[in-house]
C-alpha cells in the first residue's frame, strides 16, 4: 500500500465517520491529516507513511509539541515497518507514537477498540478488575488460582493490579480457562517529545514566545505555528484557554497559497487565526493581517479581543 493509497484511505474513513477534516498535500507537513468528531471533543493529528521506520526522532518530537498544545491524538498510520507488514488489530509504537494499520484506524473510529498492542512482543491489554473478580468467583486464593491456571503467583499478582501486560498466548489461555472476557481496548495514548526540550522554532516564532509569553509549537507546513494561551504552568485558572493559528510569511504567493490551510485547520480546532506579516496582501480570505510588531503591542488579551472582532 503506498503512501498516496493510505492517505486516501484515511480520509474517506473520516468522511464515512463524519468527522471534519484537512488533508495536506505537501509530503514535507509535520502532519498529512487533521480530523475532529463532529461534537469536537476529539482531535486527531495523522502522519502517513508506507514504512513506518521512516518515522524519525525528529518528526515525532515536533509532531508531540503539536499534540500536546492541542490537546489531540497523533497517530502514525503505514502500511509495513522493517518486520513486514503491520496486522490488522495491532496498535504498535515508534518512539511515543500510536502507529497502526488502516483498517485498526477505523476500528478505533467506530469505537472497536482493538485489545493488542505490539512492543517487543504482541501484548494484551487486560483488565484487572475482572480478573480479580473471575478468581473471587470461584474462591480460589492466590497460590490456589496460580495452580488452576499454571501461571506463576507473582505474575498474576502483576496482571491484577496492572502493573504489566500479558502476551496474547496468555490472556487467551486465562480467557478460555475462566470464560470470561479478561481483555479490554487499546487506549489512545499521547505522544511525548523523545527529549526535553525547546520547541523547534524560527527567530520570528521566538520573538512572539518572550515577548507574549505564547506556548508555541512550530509546525513549518503546513502552516507556521499554533500559540496557546492560558496553557503555561502556573496560569491563572479563570484565563481561558485559547489557540491561535498562525501563519507567518513575507512573500505574498505563500501567503495566498497557505490562506486556505490556515482557515481549514481553525475552523476544524475552532481557533482564532492570522497572518503575521510585514506586507499587507489584498487577498487573505478575511484573515487578520499583523505585523509582528502589532502583535507584540496587543499582549494576551489584547490580541484575542482584536481576532474576535
Amino acid at each position: 500500500m503506498t503512501r498516496q493509497q493510505i492517505l486516501s484511505r484515511v480520509c474517506a474513513l473520516f468522511s464515512q465517520e463524519g468527522y471534519a477534516y484537512y488533508a495536506s498535500q505537501d509530503s514535507r507537513a509535520c502532519f498529512d491529516v487533521m480530523a475532529t468528531d463532529c461534537s469536537h471533543r476529539e482531535t486527531l493529528l495523522v502522519k502517513a507513511l508506507e514504512n513506518v521506520d521512516g518515522f524519525t526522532r525528529e518528526m515525532n518530537d515536533r509532531l508531540a509539541r503539536i499534540s500536546t498544545l492541542l490537546d489531540a491524538w497523533s497517530v502514525l498510520i503505514g502500511g509495513c515497518n522493517r518486520a513486514g507488514s503491520l496486522e490488522d488489530g495491532v496498535v504498535y509504537r515508534r518512539y511515543a507514537i500510536d502507529v497502526m494499520s488502516p483498517h485498526t484506524l477505523e476500528q478505533y473510529l467506530t469505537g472497536d477498540q482493538p485489545t493488542l498492542r505490539k512492543e517487543k512482543k504482541l501484548l494484551c491489554e487486560l483488565d484487572p478488575e475482572k480478573l480479580k473478580s473471575a478468581r473471587r468467583e470461584l474462591k480460589m486464593s492466590h497460590p490456589e488460582f496460580s495452580r488452576f491456571t499454571g501461571i506463576s503467583e507473582e505474575m498474576l499478582y502483576r496482571y491484577e493490579h496492572g502493573i504489566c501486560k500479558p502476551v496474547s498466548g496468555v490472556a487467551e489461555h486465562m480467557e478460555n480457562l475462566l470464560g470470561a472476557k479478561l481483555t479490554w481496548g487499546v487506549s489512545p495514548s499521547h505522544n511525548t517529545p523523545s527529549e526535553a526540550g525547546p520547541s523547534p522554532d524560527v527567530s520570528d516564532a521566538k520573538s512572539v514566545d518572550l515577548f507574549l509569553g505564547f506556548r508555541s509549537a512550530y509546525v513549518r507546513n503546513p502552516i507556521t505555528m499554533f500559540l496557546g494561551i492560558g496553557t503555561k504552568p502556573g496560569e491563572a485558572e479563570d484565563v481561558k484557554k485559547e489557540v491561535i493559528a498562525i501563519h507567518m510569511s513575507d512573500d505574498t504567493r505563500t501567503i495566498s497559497k497557505k490562506t486556505g490551510a490556515l482557515k481549514s485547520i481553525s475552523n476544524i480546532l475552532k481557533s482564532k487565526r492570522c497572518i503575521i506579516s510585514n506586507l499587507k496582501p489584498k487577498d487573505t480570505s478575511g484573515i487578520p493581517v499583523l505585523t509582528l510588531r502589532e502583535m507584540c503591542g496587543l499582549g494576551k488579551k489584547g490580541l484575542i479581543k482584536f481576532l474576535s472582532e
